[in-house]
């Protein structure tokens, strides 16, 4: 528990008076109970993550992105034989981008 004066005792008498108001006003405190007020410290979240993992833990707590379930490091490239049957397969298909269109259109109907 912390207590502090200064000059008299006038800013402790109007922080209780304020704090008694907010007591009865919001969390329905009796007139002349009696309360323990602590004050403590805190200290700020130790801020250890770049700007980038800041903004996708927010996009995903806001909805707007999804957690990726894949960790980086356990990608592994593609192999020359896989790309060349990629590239096949695709090269069969059209443009990339019509493929990208047809399935949005199947996706939402």
């Amino acid at each position: 528990m912390t207590s502090f004066m200064k000059s008299g005792g006038n800013v402790m008498n109007e922080i209780r008076n304020n704090l008694c108001v907010l007591l009865w006003m919001f969390l329905h405190i009796p007139e002349k109970s009696q309360v323990e007020i602590i004050v403590q410290k805190v200290s700020p979240p130790n801020v250890t993550k770049t700007p980038e993992q800041q903004l996708r833990e927010a996009l995903i707590a806001a909805g707007l992105s999804q957690a990726d379930e894949v960790q980086d490091d356990a990608l592994t490239p593609l192999s020359e034989e896989m790309r060349v049957q990629l590239a096949e397969r695709l090269s069969t298909v059209g443009p990339l981008s019509d493929l990208i269109i047809q399935e949005r259109e199947a996706d939402c109907c």
